[in-house]
């Protein structure tokens, strides 16, 4: 949080700074406890969209593939949530 402040303070509060949750355990505590945390921040955005840790994510490293090229609930369940973080992404530039 230090560096995004140094950073907004020489450029006038340029860059805009966003953070995501990725490998997050679906109903853990730990999960629940990070966004309240993050949620805190004056510097940095917290994006909704929460990447969960599966092993379909894993696997994409060793077969040279994307989420989307892999069959299987939980590729196309990853698939849909890095959706969803793109365009939320992209909706912070409108």
């Amino acid at each position: 949080m230090q560096l995004i402040r140094q950073a907004q303070s020489v450029r006038g509060g340029a860059p805009q700074a966003a953070i995501f949750i990725s490998r997050a355990v679906k109903g853990t505590k730990l999960l629940g406890e990070a966004i309240a945390l993050l949620s805190k921040s004056k510097e940095a955005t917290v994006l909704k969209t929460v990447i969960h840790q599966k092993q379909a994510i894993a696997d994409t490293f060793g077969q040279a593939a994307t989420i989307w090229d892999l069959p299987g609930r939980q590729a196309a369940e990853s698939a849909r949530e890095y959706e969803r973080l793109f365009k939320e992404i992209l909706g912070m530039l409108k």
